[in-house]
């Protein structure tokens, strides 16, 4: 990645937590560090996503990409 200034921090959960299928999706990808959002919850509907729930927890991790990523 060029500048890091230039990256956009992205929320990983469910497979993009996996380094091996991020460095496929996003070469550039840097893991950052792990991370959690508090107030949502991990839902399946087809596809792992979240939505806002309060007093519930969504663990993952902190990448950053570039803007080819």
């Amino acid at each position: 990645m060029s500048q890091i200034a230039e990256a956009t921090r992205y929320f990983a959960y469910g497979s993009n937590l996996n380094r091996t299928d991020m460095r496929t999706r996003c070469p550039d990808a840097r893991h950052a560090l792990s991370a959690r959002l508090e107030g949502w919850r991990l839902t399946f509907r087809g596809v792992a996503d979240i939505e806002p729930a309060e007093g519930r927890t969504v663990h993952g991790a902190l990448w950053w990409l570039s803007p080819q990523d």
